[in-house]
């Protein structure tokens, strides 16, 4: 071209018209002998002049590199959320379901929870996070979607329809919820991801649904080579239809190929698998049938809970064999942190427990000597010091915080709850006490009723944790709640999970319910409304209080009949709310008071709705959790008791010692 200029110009001049006819015909270029790059007969060359086939030229390459990592990053981030969430859940709602069998009152619709729904729900929910898991791992490999798009292929689904599909799903799901309410910033994030999740969720879902399909129609072997072709195409790519299908011949080709010259090995691995899985059937059959002889043979719980994680396991290997891909190792780790939850609780069982004093008073009278009780200072005194509940029908006939503490502490007394109450009261208007009922202290959650005729009140209280029953109470109220506060800590589940969709998941998996079992507070209740009406009858005021589990249910009584709650340490009733039966929040606010020491943890289980009132507590948690210090507290920043009560020897102690022990506890001088 350099040496011979007028050639090349000749060339240059020649090559114009030929290029006009270029849309012709190829062989036409040929006989003019100009070298241009024009598709070849067997199709190879440029990909847009293929027919059928969409140029990526209509995207940018780098809107498709930001796109597709904004892909990857966000359905990454939502499979996450969605596994721990499905992890947190499931596990909670199954150890709660377990726990159920273990009351010592326990009927045959806990029994069908512990051994019937607790094993269904478990494999269910754990099929659904493995595929949660899965379609996170998809996006891991070569472009998004790459695996699901294969399935969709293979299932005879068009791969433009099967693109369309996913991008519509994947990025009109989040807008949909978005579109509900973006009032704030924060707000509008929520409920996108809560979209994103919903999306991660039914692709979930589909995915099984897509390997089945695949499964019926024999196309299984071209799943493989439709995932390496995807893998290297652009979701906003549409491929070739025809070669599509020309890797799936080719693949079926190779398969049968291979199949014959091993002499039909792949029939007889599937062959292999089916006998392990009849096999493996028959001993989850087997397991199960053992499981519960040994629950209704006495043989004690711990059997029954060894043969539960059994059928857990074999039901694994015989899903294996019978559906492979529908569950992976995601299965084992829930299960293996389901079997720490529940043996947990079963280590509990084995103990004896007890917490809260017994037979021991709160508050005396103030002309009884005692044992070098420094006086109250009354500096920084509490604003809730100056509280009142119910009306004056006389002088000084309101209750405070102090008469409902010896209430909430008396009914942990086992034999001198009696004595406990009326040497609380003794020497107030409050003195002509009535114990009305008290429960025998093996019930859970005891409670009793006491009557204050001059007052004219009446007051429900309702004891705390003090026996294995009242331990298995905490478990079925908390447990849910408790395990996704503690993957709070780790996982923002309650800022990307809405909270009507946690109330309302708690709720629905009651699994007790299910099976018609009554609520472990349903006989509280049918008290509660039965004394609210008598006391209407009376013309008396009515009031519940409770201290730790006593606290909670006496919150939850409070919302459901409508009268006044006091309570010490209960854990929070956010999150239960729904499954708790109360109407909505608002029923809370005009019912409860919860008194919360600071170092307290029982009362950071959830969130506390109504009126808290917090207290300054510098001992250790378990310390922070008795009644003694809210009265200790109280009696030295309110000034003392309004009715001139002092706390007791036994309290005093409890004192003295946080004070010598406590640095700083209580700034004064004795």
């Amino acid at each position: 071209e350099l040496l011979l200029p007028a050639v090349s110009a000749q060339r240059a001049s020649t090559a114009r018209p030929v290029r006009r006819r270029s849309v012709r015909s190829a062989a036409a270029m040929t006989v003019q002998g100009v070298d241009l790059e024009l598709p070849r007969p067997d199709g190879a060359g440029d990909e847009a002049s293929k027919p059928g086939a969409v140029s990526t030229r209509a995207f940018s390459d780098a809107f498709q590199r930001k796109y597709t990592i904004s892909i990857k990053l966000r359905m990454v981030y939502w499979s996450v959320m969605l596994f721990v969430s499905l992890a947190t859940l499931t596990t909670g709602t199954c150890l709660q379901g377990f726990c159920a069998a273990l009351y010592t009152t326990a009927a045959n619709a806990e029994v069908l929870v512990a051994f019937g729904a607790v094993p269904v729900t478990f494999i269910l929910l754990a099929i659904l996070s493995d595929q949660v898991v899965q379609v996170c791992y998809d996006q891991l490999q070569g472009e998004p979607f790459s695996r699901f798009r294969a399935l969709c292929v293979a299932a005879g689904l068009p791969a433009p329809i099967a693109n369309c599909g996913i991008l519509v799903l994947f990025e009109g799901l989040p807008l949909c919820y978005v579109m509900k309410s973006f009032d704030t910033l924060s707000l509008f994030v929520q409920n996108y991801c809560h979209g994103g999740l919903v999306a991660v969720a039914v692709f979930a879902i589909l995915l099984p649904i897509f390997r089945f399909v695949v499964l019926v129609r024999g196309t299984r072997d071209s799943v493989s080579p439709h995932h390496e072709e995807l893998q290297k195409t652009s979701i906003l790519v549409c491929p070739r239809r025809s070669d599509c299908r020309q890797m799936c011949q080719n693949a079926r080709g190779e398969a049968s190929a291979e199949q014959q010259e091993q002499g039909g090995e792949s029939g007889g691995t599937l062959s292999a698998r089916s006998k392990w899985a009849v096999i493996w059937s028959v001993a989850c059959v087997v397991v199960y049938g053992l499981c519960m002889a040994s629950y209704f043979a006495n043989l004690g719980i711990w059997v029954s809970f060894v043969f539960l994680l059994l059928l857990l396991l074999t039901s694994y290997y015989g899903i294996e064999n019978l559906a492979p891909r529908l569950l992976g190792d995601t299965y084992l780790v829930m299960l293996v942190l389901y079997a720490l939850l529940s043996s947990s609780a079963l280590l509990l069982s084995m103990q004896s427990i007890t917490t809260g004093h017994q037979n021991r008073d709160m508050l005396v009278e103030s002309w009884r000597p005692v044992t070098a009780m420094p006086p109250p200072s009354a500096s920084n005194g509490y604003p809730h010091c100056s509280l009142r509940w119910g009306n004056t029908t006389g002088t000084d006939t309101q209750l405070n915080l102090f008469d409902f503490a010896v209430m909430a502490d008396a009914v942990y007394g086992s034999t001198a709850a009696e004595q406990m109450l009326r040497r609380g009261m003794n020497g107030t208007t409050l003195e002509d006490l009535e114990i009305e009922e008290l429960q025998n202290t093996s019930f859970m959650a005891r409670y009793a009723i006491i009557k204050f005729p001059t007052a004219k009140k009446r007051v429900m209280a309702i004891r705390g944790t003090q026996n294995f029953d009242d331990i298995l109470a905490d478990v079925d109220l908390f447990a849910p709640s408790a395990v996704i506060d503690a993957m709070t800590y780790f996982f923002p589940i309650t800022s990307i999970v809405p909270k009507h969709v946690i109330r309302w998941y708690f709720k629905f998996f009651n699994l007790k319910a299910w099976f018609g079992g009554r609520s472990l507070f349903a006989d509280h209740l049918d008290e509660a409304r039965r004394q609210k009406q008598l006391s209407d009858e009376q013309g008396l005021e009515f009031f519940i209080t409770g201290h730790s589990l006593g606290g909670c249910i006496a919150a939850i009584l409070g919302g459901q009949v409508g009268v006044p709650a006091v309570t010490f340490s209960p854990p929070g009733q956010d999150l239960m709310i729904d499954r708790f039966g109360v109407e909505g929040e608002r029923e809370f606010w005009g019912s409860l008071t919860a008194v919360v020491p600071d170092n307290d943890l029982v009362p950071r289980v959830d969130y506390q709705l109504g009126t808290s009132l917090p207290m300054v507590c510098p001992g250790n948690p378990e310390e922070c959790h008795r009644v003694s210090w809210a009265v200790c507290e109280l009696y030295d920043r309110c000034g003392g008791d309004p009715r001139g009560r002092r706390p007791s020897d036994a309290v005093t102690q409890e004192c003295m010692y946080r004070l010598n022990d406590v640095s700083g506890a209580w700034p004064r001088s004795s």
